[in-house]
């Protein structure tokens, strides 16, 4: 059972083509990871994470892939 990937309510029968591909997975980490940087920003600007840290995490979040991604995941599951 936890190998079914999760139900989500514009899958299949019930999403229209444009809603499917805002949804992607690349759209929806690219999503996830862009929170995350402009978190760390936040962070930068008001001083509780050096600037320089938060850039190297900004490009590093620019390189991370959804099969980098998947591959970490089933070696820790």
């Amino acid at each position: 059972m936890a190998d079914l990937p999760p139900v989500h309510p514009i899958d299949f029968r019930y999403g229209r083509e444009h809603m499917r591909t805002v949804f992607t997975p690349d759209r929806r980490l690219r999503a996830l990871l862009d929170v995350e940087v402009a978190l760390v920003r936040a962070h930068a600007e008001v001083g509780t994470v050096p600037k320089k840290d938060a850039d190297t995490i900004a490009i590093a979040a620019g390189k991370v892939t959804v099969k980098r991604v998947e591959e970490i995941e089933r070696e820790t599951r």
